[in-house]
């Protein structure tokens, strides 16, 4: 579940979502052997590596003695994404957020996390809207409405961005997210925890949130400050919207170009 690309004529290797002791938590013991196996080679016979994120990289440093050149280069936005509208906040219809649970159990996503998070809210109609892994509504909240969604593809997730106001990420590690950029550069306003790459591109309360993912209520704390009336959330949409800015894929190629370029010379 950990993907690597290595090039095997320039000797680089690339590691886009985490290590094995991340992705495969709860996997079978003999499919974490073969993952780990796997990355230890890859790192080990490598000449250079390339990580998406700061966060990714201290992880891999925690568990291997790195001593090869490493360059840090994030995932992208693709343009599609884009929006040139500005989002209006009126929540006359409700509150909505969408969050990524997985296409698989192997990986804890942390929804029960975000779940107890929303309904601690109290507030006004709640939206949670569900892609991956389906999540069944046990409680019953009249506050809070769950809709499983599945996977969608890019047109119908441009479509859904468009009707939600917020994208949520729960305590548990992720390298660098795709979704969050997508959904930033949709004007999405995003939340995440700090044990996530993307939030380094985030400033809390400009561009969106940031909570502490080893406080238990960090992510309640952060949402009911949200709601105190404080924060002008079409102003902080379209600073969201210029992660693209930074990291269309575009931009994330030419970063891999210019480390060919440099590695051939």
């Amino acid at each position: 579940h950990t993907r690597y690309w290595r090039d095997w004529s320039s000797d680089v290797c690339s590691s886009d979502l985490g290590t094995i002791k991340d992705e495969l938590v709860s996997a079978k013991l003999t499919i974490r052997i073969k993952g780990f196996l796997l990355e230890k080679l890859a790192v080990n016979t490598s000449d250079y590596l390339v990580f998406v994120s700061i966060l990714l990289l201290d992880r891999f440093k925690k568990l291997y003695r790195i001593t090869k050149k490493s360059i840090i280069i994030e995932n992208g936005v693709d343009e599609n994404f884009r929006i040139n509208n500005h989002k209006k906040f009126l929540f006359t219809e409700g509150i909505h957020f969408v969050f990524y649970n997985g296409v698989d159990s192997v990986i804890n996503r942390g929804s029960d996390y975000i779940i107890d998070a929303i309904r601690s809210l109290k507030t006004k109609k709640i939206v949670l809207h569900i892609l991956g892994n389906k999540i069944e509504d046990s409680l019953k909240d009249e506050n809070v409405l769950l809709i499983n969604h599945g996977l969608l593809n890019q047109e119908d997730l441009i479509n859904l961005f468009k009707n939600v106001h917020f994208i949520i990420k729960s305590n548990t590690f992720d390298s660098f997210p795709v979704l969050v950029i997508e959904a930033m550069a949709s004007g999405v306003i995003p939340i995440v925890s700090d044990y996530t790459g993307v939030a380094t591109y985030i400033t809390n309360g400009k561009n969106g949130f940031c909570y502490p993912h080893q406080v238990d209520n960090g992510l309640v704390n952060v949402m009911v400050e949200l709601f105190k009336g404080t924060h002008n959330f079409e102003e902080i949409s379209k600073e969201a919207v210029k992660i693209y800015d930074l990291l269309s894929w575009n931009k994330v190629l030419k970063k891999y170009i210019d480390l060919y370029y440099d590695l051939s010379e």
